[in-house]
């Protein structure tokens, strides 16, 4: 809902302000977790006032993404545009290794000061990341495409319902491959880490670390995947991400419980697969 929200308003006013609003929605949401009262302060309303900063996050989220990658896509030129669309999902990943590392970091304390002051830090720290990227966005100019587009006073009244009704095809092939990407994706950044630490009995650390050492690869390898693009063609590309995301999501990490070396074995399975394979579906479309 946020990227089709805010992707109509990246038409109509311009690509620069929608990005600086979608920074201002995750921070806010973020920031907000790092006050939150506790259940046994405020009861079933904590979990609701998490629930809603999160939605707030994917609120923003949702065009973020989205609006990063047309940005960049517009701003490079045409046989560079693979290379410089893929590196904004080398950015998420730089917040995936720093987000470890504080998380990483706080998780040092005493566990009581951890569970009672030390989770909020990040959180409140990420107000930091939040200014520094409002500086940064306010300074870019807004690109020459849609300048053009502007000045030319053909800019459609609702730019979504145009886009449905020229290209609805391709615009339903793009959203199944997208699913298919952010499936495989959140499941290894989400939700196995859970299933490394209480079905494998594996340490918290463990499991941050394949994550961690998945995502610093990732860094250099979806720029490579971007720069492939740009010289074998995108559907290549597509295809090679199909690939890879069916061989993601059809492996069993629970083979790891039977190595001889578990944690290794652990730390592998995130990291070769998320960290080789992935980064061809962040390549631009």
């Amino acid at each position: 809902m946020g990227g089709l929200a805010l992707a109509h308003l990246g038409d109509r006013i311009g690509r620069r302000p929608v990005l600086i609003l979608t920074v201002v929605l995750m921070g806010a949401g973020t920031l907000a977790i790092g006050f939150l009262p506790t259940y046994h302060q405020i009861g079933i309303w904590a979990p609701v006032l998490l629930v809603l900063c999160r939605m707030m996050q994917g609120f923003g989220v949702g065009a973020e993404l989205g609006g990063a990658y047309v940005k960049s896509t517009e701003a490079a030129k045409a046989e560079k545009r693979g290379f410089y669309g893929s590196l904004p999902g080398a950015g998420e990943f730089i917040g995936v290794v720093i987000a470890s590392g504080a998380v990483a970091a706080v998780s040092t304390l005493p566990e009581d000061d951890f569970l009672g002051w030390g989770w909020r830090i990040p959180f409140l720290a990420s107000a930091l990341v939040v200014i520094i990227a409002l500086v940064i966005r306010n300074a870019a100019p807004e690109t020459e495409q849609f300048e053009a587009t502007r000045d030319s006073g053909k800019r459609e009244k609702l730019p979504v319902l145009a886009a449905i009704k020229s290209r609805p095809k391709a615009i339903a092939l793009l959203i199944g491959s997208g699913c298919a990407t952010a499936i495989a994706s959140y499941a290894i950044q989400g939700y196995l880490p859970s299933y490394l630490t209480n079905q494998l009995g594996l340490s918290s650390d463990t499991s941050v670390l394949g994550i961690t050492i998945a995502s610093a690869i990732s860094i250099l390898t979806i720029p490579l995947a971007g720069a492939l693009s740009d010289r074998v063609g995108r559907k290549p590309v597509m295809i090679g991400d199909a690939v890879a995301i069916t061989r993601v999501i059809t492996v069993r990490p629970a083979g790891a419980a039977r190595s001889r070396n578990p944690s290794a074995s652990t730390c592998s399975w995130p990291a070769g697969r998320t960290a080789i394979l992935r980064p061809l579906s962040r390549s631009p479309r």
